[in-house]
């Protein structure tokens, strides 16, 4: 879903993306058209790093 989806319309839409179903064909042509070793830029957004589960205070299981 787009972050910050303030519509309705653009909610349903995100919403009925889900749907689409790829084959292997499709896979294959993305992955094609795309290779990894292009794709730049980060994975996640700065601001929410802070939210990850990588910093989270979680006690240890044993201390409940």
């Amino acid at each position: 879903m787009d972050q910050g989806t303030t519509k309705i319309k653009n909610l349903d839409n995100n919403i009925g993306s889900l749907k689409a179903k790829l084959c292997g064909d499709d896979l294959k042509e993305i992955t094609e058209a795309i290779p990894i070793s292009e794709v730049v830029g980060d994975r996640n957004i700065e601001p929410f790093m802070r939210c990850s589960w990588k910093f989270a205070n979680t006690p240890p299981k044993h201390s409940y």
